[in-house]
């Protein structure tokens, strides 16, 4: 396994995986900073900006040498980010795991400010093409939902199958488990760090928080997961709003 890691990886963390994976290699990753030199040249790419400012070298020398070194029956590159490095594995099978495009799509779809409409079209366009030409080069894709599925044949039409795979859950741990849920509490399970959670707990505190506090002022609101480089001021949460940090083990929280 080859991974990106925001942050700092514990030996202990690494040790699990090596359970599963005889090696595991980890090599930080650059959030994307549009006002980057290299982001800016982005601009005049076919890629998106993401893409150009991103690029990781030292990851695309962990996954040639892992080539060179051994064969392997399938590479799997976990969402686009991962994608151009898996390219570098030649003809071996290649799976893109997990493609999504609803943000960028809504981002596009729902600006009605004329400048940042041109903006969010240049980035779907190119974002577009992009996909187009790296699914082609990938023996198959997978996502999430069929709504994902559905917006990927419309806008992409991907030459390699596209199956969608559901994201899991583990029922057996639910299984005989009873626990006493607090009154008057909600609790939001989804990282900030991802586009997609920080707009839609946005829209919830902006248009649905206060109609349920309206009616139940004692309601409580947890928002899991880590908050690193998250404009939390832009979310204006308000009272009774907690943003719990990471949770080691996040069913505790959701069942109590």
């Amino acid at each position: 396994m080859l991974s990106f890691a925001t942050e700092a990886v514990k030996d202990e963390q690494v040790a699990v995986m090596c359970r599963y994976c005889r090696r595991v290699e980890i090599t930080s990753f650059r959030s994307f900073q549009s006002g980057r030199l290299k982001a800016i040249a982005g601009f005049f790419s076919l890629s998106p900006r993401s893409v150009i400012d991103t690029y990781n070298s030292d990851m695309a020398s962990l996954v040639t040498d892992a080539v060179r070194n051994e064969p392997f029956d399938l590479v799997i590159a976990s969402e686009i980010d991962s994608a151009p490095y898996a390219l570098l594995a030649g003809p071996m099978p290649k799976l893109l795991d997990e493609l999504q495009l609803a943000t960028f799509y809504d981002q596009f779809y729902g600006q009605s400010q004329p400048l940042k409409k041109i903006r969010y079209w240049l980035t779907w366009a190119k974002l577009q093409n992009y996909i187009a030409q790296l699914a082609s080069q990938f023996s198959g894709c997978t996502t999430a939902s069929n709504q994902e599925r559905d917006q990927i044949l419309a806008a992409v039409r991907p030459k390699c199958p596209l199956q969608v795979i559901p994201n899991g859950v583990d029922v057996e741990f639910y299984v005989h488990k009873q626990s006493k849920p607090r009154p008057d509490t909600l609790i939001y399970s989804g990282a900030l760090t991802f586009d997609a959670n920080f707009d839609a707990v946005a829209f919830f505190l902006k248009q649905i928080w206060p109609l349920i506090r309206a009616e139940r002022p004692q309601a409580h609101f947890f928002i899991t997961g880590k908050t690193d480089g998250v404009p939390l001021k832009q979310l204006l949460p308000g009272e009774r709003v907690e943003f719990t940090g990471y949770l080691d083990d996040i069913r505790p929280a959701i069942a109590g």
